[in-house]
């Protein structure tokens, strides 16, 4: 059957195109002014058709798909590319914007997003076959027969026949595969553009970057940050392909085999020429650099994953670094796949899931107009505000936010279902049609007219400091019995599977999650945060604090535990430490802990101060 071809002008105009346009990083790519409107959307994935609307509504195109934004600034805050079909489309309409918004004093933004960074790097785990199969139209029957060769003669002597080494090759490498490398390659068309494109730029008093800022970058310019992901990516590219053409790796090779496979192919003597030996350090130096790492700009999602404890005065002194009031990031979808904001508007969350088949979300943009900011959403038409991120402390059941769910909680009919071995009962709460569990103990803390419920008051202590560690927990009575209701966390994973598992890897750093937990038992007296009291979200890794029913004692001193390990306190959580007082807590805590307990946690907040200067 003959195959679909891209009209040949079309391709013609894309190659002059990346032509006239692929000149090297400039001061003022990523360091820019303007009175006009600054339109950031991100992560399409290939959801051309949304994608072509949102700009449509936004009065940035017309309906020939031509720029009429005149000198609005339009930031594509990464993720153009990766598990939708219609990616090359979005990558061609970019290209050309760019160069039409430049003719009238207007400027579309490429950043790259970690998933342009991996196509360019031969990390294709994300590429769909339908992705590949746009490629079709540039893919040479003689690459793709040498490949093939290439493969079989590696492979053969071994147990698999012929005909199954086919159909390997063939799941391995879709029809398009070579087609897609060729373009992204350091000299084709999409790959010699996207190596020029930024990973930040400011625009007026905002950054934009596709994951986030970490501490990583502290004490670095954008100029720096740009120019130092263009050097890298730009000699893992140059060597990647020097090796392909020498035969020593395959297009198909998965990048984090990349390195191991050169190491094998080094190790023969024949094969170690100083060209070699120079490549090779070239390219596995840029595989082992900063770039690619959890706290990359591209990868980093401290800044939506982090408590406002632990990332928004660190966030602050970033952005204050760059001469910037706020932070615009993709990379991460919003849980409620509507632009939600942080600290203050510090910082805005643009990525609501565009790709409706892979996210169940919506096509958006936020719209930046001297000190106002609004968002625009496709399906609605309107341009609203945009939303608080909602704090969520382990999977929110039904969806809720902590604050819908501590209202449910406080409110809900209870069912006791189970009594556990512990005395604990596990209750079910009907909300909307759907049935909640949760965990309730009774108090065993009575003191005349006082009940203390230790795990109520570390969770409003939690809210207070903005720690966002500790679950939702609401006192409740349950047949007369005074005690407290708690989300059930049993099936999330603990310190002791984390540990055995060797995970290392979380949103927030663990050893900055780990500081707070410290920081929160001393100030409880936490007597000693056993394991199975640590639990995990998963996918994002947050470090979630259970069974706190044994805390906020009278002591005044650190447990033992923790007389001799180390804290930090940033200035944030120093301030509202320090302006914590006996009035304060006891409007926090009157209901759940008595006077004796309060004026304890006052002292051991002294102590931790001076401890942590």
């Amino acid at each position: 059957m003959p195959q679909n071809k891209r009209p040949v002008l079309k391709i013609i105009i894309t190659f002059c195109l990346v032509t006239c346009l692929s000149t090297p990083l400039a001061a003022n790519d990523w360091n820019w002014e303007t009175d006009a409107r600054v339109i950031a959307l991100s992560d399409i994935h290939g959801a051309h058709e949304d994608y072509v609307g949102l700009l449509k509504g936004l009065k940035l195109i017309n309906d020939d798909g031509s720029w009429t934004g005149g000198k609005d600034h339009l930031v594509i805050v990464g993720d153009i590319l990766d598990r939708g079909a219609g990616s090359r489309a979005a990558l061609e309409l970019t290209m050309r914007l760019e160069s039409e918004a430049e003719q009238v004093g207007g400027k579309v933004h490429m950043l790259l997003g970690n998933h342009e960074i991996m196509n360019l790097v031969g990390d294709l785990r994300y590429v769909d076959v339908a992705e590949y199969a746009a490629y079709v139209d540039v893919e040479e029957p003689q690459d793709r027969k040498a490949a093939l060769n290439r493969f079989m003669r590696i492979r053969q002597g071994g147990e698999v026949n012929e005909s199954d080494l086919e159909m390997q090759f063939a799941k391995q490498h879709p029809p398009g595969f070579f087609g897609h490398q060729k373009l992204f390659s350091e000299k084709g068309v999409f790959g010699s553009w996207l190596l020029k494109r930024p990973v930040s730029v400011k625009v007026n008093d905002s950054v934009f970057v596709h994951g986030g800022l970490s501490p990583a970058v502290g004490g670095q310019s954008l100029e720096k940050i740009n120019r130092t992901h263009q050097q890298i990516i730009g000699e893992y590219m140059s060597s990647r392909e020097y090796f392909i053409d020498k035969g020593f790796l395959e297009q198909g090779t998965n990048f984090y085999d990349q390195p191991s496979t050169l190491n094998q192919v080094m190790s023969e003597e024949k094969n170690r020429s100083m060209a070699n030996k120079k490549k090779a350090k070239m390219l596995i130096d840029a595989y082992n650099s900063s770039i690619f790492a959890d706290s990359a700009p591209t990868w980093y999602r401290g800044n939506v994953g982090c408590s406002e404890a632990i990332e928004k005065m660190r966030l602050r002194k970033l952005l204050s670094s760059f001469g910037a009031n706020r932070l615009v990031v993709g990379h991460t979808p919003t849980a409620t796949r509507t632009i939600e904001n942080r600290f203050d508007e510090l910082l805005i969350r643009v990525d609501t899931g565009m790709l409706k088949s892979r996210y169940r979300g919506q096509a958006s943009a936020v719209i930046i107009e001297s000190d106002k900011i609004s968002t625009y959403y496709l399906d609605s038409d309107t341009t609203i505000a945009s939303t608080l991120q909602p704090r969520r402390v382990g999977p929110g059941p039904a969806g809720l936010s902590d604050d819908m769910l501590e209202e449910v909680f406080a409110n809900a009919a209870l069912t006791s279902t189970e009594i556990l071995k512990d005395g604990r009962n596990r209750m079910t709460l009907n909300y909307q049609d759907t049935s909640l569990e949760a965990i309730f103990r009774e108090s065993k803390s009575r003191k005349k007219k006082a009940v203390n419920i230790p795990a109520v008051a570390s969770y409003r202590l939690d809210k207070l400091l903005g720690l966002e560690m500790v679950p939702v927990t609401v006192s409740r009575e349950f047949e007369g019995n005074a005690g407290r209701l708690s989300v059930n966390l049993e099936r999330l994973m603990d310190e002791e599977q984390r540990t055995a598992r060797q995970i290392g890897s979380a949103w927030c750093p663990l050893k900055d999650q780990f500081n707070m937990m410290y920081v929160f038992d001393l100030l409880l007296h936490n007597k000693g945060r056993q394991q199975t009291a640590m639990r995990y979200s998963a996918g994002e890794m947050r470090l979630v604090l259970v069974d706190n029913d044994g805390v906020l004692g009278t002591q005044s001193g650190a447990p033992r535990y923790l007389k001799s390990v180390p804290m930090t306190l940033n200035e944030d959580l120093r301030s509202r430490l320090q302006v914590m007082d006996e009035e304060q807590l006891e409007n926090l805590l009157g209901d759940v802990l008595d006077e004796k307990r309060r004026k304890a946690i006052l002292k051991r907040r002294d102590l931790l101060i001076k401890k942590a200067e």
